[in-house]
This record gives C-alpha cells, sequence and structure tokens, in this order.
C-alpha cells in the first residue's frame, strides 16, 4: 500500500499518516513499528497490541462482555473469528496471540509517533494496551477518557470531539511545514 502511494503524483506520500481504529488499530500500530521510516504518524484508537490477544483478556470479552457491540460478545466474537479464519472459541484463543507485537519484538523498536486513544472503561480492547505502547520503544502520546467504553466514547464525549481531537494531532506531525524539518 505504501509502494503504490509513493508512485501517486496528485498525492504527497512523504506525509503519511495512519488512522486505525478498533482492529485497524491494530494494524497502524504494528504499521507504525514495521514502517518507522515511512510513516509520520499514526492513530491507535481502542485496538490491541499484545494484552488484548491473551486468553486472560479475550475469553470474558468474547463470551461475557462486550457491551459496546450491537449484538454483545457473540457478535464481538462472529467479527473477529471470521477475520481470523477460524470458527470455534478455541481456535480463536490459539491463533490470536500470534498477533502480539510484544511476542513478535515490535514494541521496543522505533515507531513513528503514536496516539493512543480510547475509553478506561472499553471492555472489547484492554486501555493497558495503551500503556503497554507508551511503555516501550519510541515515545508516544495518549487521550483516555476516564468514562469512555470503546473507542473513547460515551460519557457526553462525542465522536466528533474525538476525532476532531485526532484529525488536530495528525495534522501536527503530516503539516507541510513539518515535512520539511525532518
Amino acid at each position: 500500500m505504501i509502494d503504490y502511494l509513493l508512485t501517486r503524483k496528485d498525492l504527497d506520500a512523504s506525509r503519511l499518516g495512519l488512522w486505525g481504529g478498533s482492529c485497524g488499530g491494530y494494524w497502524a500500530a504494528r504499521l507504525a513499528h514495521t514502517e518507522a521510516k515511512r510513516v509520520k504518524a499514526a492513530v491507535f484508537q481502542g485496538g490491541s497490541v499484545h494484552l488484548g490477544f491473551q486468553e486472560d483478556w479475550m475469553r470474558p470479552a468474547l463470551t461475557e462482555r462486550a457491551s459496546g457491540t450491537i449484538f454483545g460478545p457473540i457478535g464481538l466474537f462472529e467479527s473477529r473469528s471470521k477475520a481470523m479464519g477460524v470458527s470455534t472459541l478455541a481456535e480463536f484463543l490459539a491463533a490470536a496471540p500470534k498477533l502480539s507485537l510484544k511476542t513478535m519484538g515490535l514494541l521496543d523498536q522505533p515507531s513513528a509517533p503514536i496516539l493512543g486513544v480510547n475509553g478506561k472503561l472499553d471492555d472489547m480492547a484492554p486501555v493497558n494496551d495503551i500503556y503497554l505502547l507508551m511503555e516501550h520503544g519510541s515515545p508516544k502520546a495518549a487521550r483516555v477518557y476516564p468514562r469512555g467504553i470503546h473507542m473513547g466514547r460515551g460519557s457526553g464525549v462525542t465522536d466528533e470531539d474525538i476525532w476532531r481531537m485526532i484529525i488536530d494531532w495528525l495534522k501536527g506531525f503530516l503539516s507541510p511545514e513539518r515535512s520539511r524539518e525532518t
């Protein structure tokens, strides 16, 4: 994808930013580490990097909690199991830990600037994965909504408020003036 963007004459691929939400947050964090030289900033919103792939987090999230999904835990399991190409909880619990950025050894590697965003009360992706990101590798920034649920939503904070904050943060790293500095 990045190689293709670099071929486009109508884009300035030297100012590439990523914003992933939920499972997309995982991919934003992963690319921020594996493509640290080409990605200028990444937003990790409501995703998992390690703790959310461990059985002690996943089993209750997929069987008891997941209050932020329209169909509860079964909806979360259905969507995630299809994405993983598995059909049973046992298969999912065996496959998911392989996605851990910590296990892959990526967390202590240099990364593009990352903004972690989530609600402290998220029961689908652990907010502690933001803290884990911040404890490793390059310095990171975070915005944790104390009464927010998945992706920071809820408690009187609108999606638009969250998006505006994220867009302003990204603009700070992707502005043409900043690109000339780096």
